[in-house]
């Protein structure tokens, strides 16, 4: 048994050595490409729909308020051009009332200049 153990040691010995060097650079590259498949990728791309997620909500709040404020001052707008509208009715039907007036009609003719 033992003249066995020396022969198969004696046979191991004659084989050339394995070259450590390429099983080495060929293990760390296949780490290397399961580490980023597997890992890295996905918590890339994890994190980038987290980030892209609160940017939109952050986004979504900011237009919502810009869109109350754009009502709002649409609604004044609004309140302005009928307060505006109103006043000229007013003028308008108070016009020929002034017209008939001695005041007007003394400062309009060409006589009363």
């Amino acid at each position: 048994m033992l003249a066995a153990k020396f022969a198969l040691a004696a046979w191991l010995a004659a084989l050339p050595p394995p070259d450590v060097g390429n099983l080495t650079a060929t293990a760390i590259l296949g780490w290397y490409a399961w580490h980023t498949a597997s890992r890295t990728l996905p918590a890339l791309v994890r994190n980038f729909r987290e980030e892209l997620a609160a940017m939109r909500d952050d986004g979504r709040s900011a237009r919502e308020t810009f869109r109350q404020a754009l009502a709002e001052e649409r609604a004044q707008r609004r309140a302005d051009q009928a307060a505006v509208a109103a006043a000229l009715h007013a003028l308008a039907r108070q016009l020929p009332a002034a017209v008939d007036s001695p005041i007007v009609s003394r400062h309009s003719s060409p006589k009363g200049r």
